[in-house]
């Protein structure tokens, strides 16, 4: 465990390691004066390193800085004048190293229609839709699973005792396990749960609470302060997360329920066997719903309805009919 501690310290740990190192930190308290205790011997041990390169920096320049001319009183103010110099630059990149160690967050941005998905040090996914930044402390996280962003993003988070904090703006969204989305920008925060369960808190206001469940999105207003909660349909608005659905000439009633579960929508297909055996090939990317169903019933003989609960589906005889 100690060189897992080391690399993770180092930042050459593997995402499994992190996340063994990460169940064994939290085991027990006697684990975690472990961690912190080879924490302070890492901390120790580079110092070391630094001062041996300094001695060796010492020694190296004592072999080929040679003056003959100067007297020896000359030479070795010399020396130590410039010897001075080399230990004091060490000293300061030493301290800053170590204070830029301590406290950098990692950053991960995207770009313009740009996606990327991150694993977080504890295995839990994270995909960044474009335009969006999200940063964490690595050291802390173990101690608190705390992420801020801003832009849109789809966490899938791992459960765990050690509840998982989401900063946006003056929104906090803490978790357990679950899966999410939030799309933040200068005005709004909206989160849309689609497993588990969430809690929203805000940063100044102690009182604002709001727990999710499954298929409701929350909506934020900064100016208004304000915080609205509906009941999505569908789920739509998260299906930029998702890999592309490929299907090539599979039957029609294996094909809407595959669509059905991208988009959180039910089918009903007509009991009719020529409905049902109809073959369908397409690709599926973050199209909407409604441009993949106006696709679909331009190409094939169907007709689509809205119902209430679901999305009807049927042949279109007449078209039918001028095929046979």
């Amino acid at each position: 465990m100690e060189s897992k501690i080391t690399k993770y310290l180092q930042g050459t740990a593997s995402p499994d390691e992190q996340s063994e190192l990460l169940k064994f930190i939290r085991a027990s308290n006697k684990n975690r004066e472990y961690f912190q205790l080879q924490k302070e011997k890492w901390k120790l041990d580079s110092k070391k390193v630094y001062h041996f390169r300094t001695d060796n920096a010492w020694k190296e320049f004592e072999k080929t800085v040679v003056l003959k001319r100067y007297s020896n009183r000359k030479l070795k103010i010399f020396l130590l004048t410039v010897a001075s110099v080399v230990i004091t630059a060490l000293c300061v990149t030493t301290i800053l190293f170590y204070s830029t160690a301590m406290n950098q967050d990692v950053l991960v941005q995207t770009r313009l229609k740009q996606k990327l998905e991150v694993t977080l040090p504890d295995s839990s996914k994270v995909i960044l839709n474009e335009n969006t930044t999200l940063s964490y402390n690595p050291l802390q996280f173990i101690f608190s699973r705390r992420v801020s962003m801003e832009g849109e993003a789809f966490f899938d988070i791992r459960p765990d005792n050690l509840k998982f904090i989401v900063n946006s703006g003056p929104i906090n969204i803490e978790v357990l396990g679950t899966k999410f989305n939030v799309n933040s920008d200068s005005e709004n925060v909206d989160v849309l749960l689609e497993e588990g369960s969430v809690m929203l808190t805000h940063d100044v206001n102690k009182d604002f609470k709001q727990i999710l469940v499954p298929g409701e999105l929350a909506s934020y207003t900064y100016s208004l302060n304000e915080l609205h909660v509906d009941k999505v349909t569908s789920w739509e608005n998260i299906v930029w997360s998702k890999e592309d659905l490929q299907v090539k000439n599979i039957a029609l009633d294996k094909f809407f329920v595959e669509l059905g579960l991208r988009y959180g929508v039910k089918f009903e297909l007509d009991a009719n066997d020529s409905l049902r055996n109809l073959k369908v090939s397409l690709t599926v990317k973050d199209d909407t719903l409604a441009d993949i169903l106006d696709v679909i019933q331009l190409s094939m003989p169907i007709v689509i309805t809205k119902e209430r609960t679901a999305y009807k589906v049927v042949l279109d005889e007449k078209r039918i009919s001028l095929i046979r």
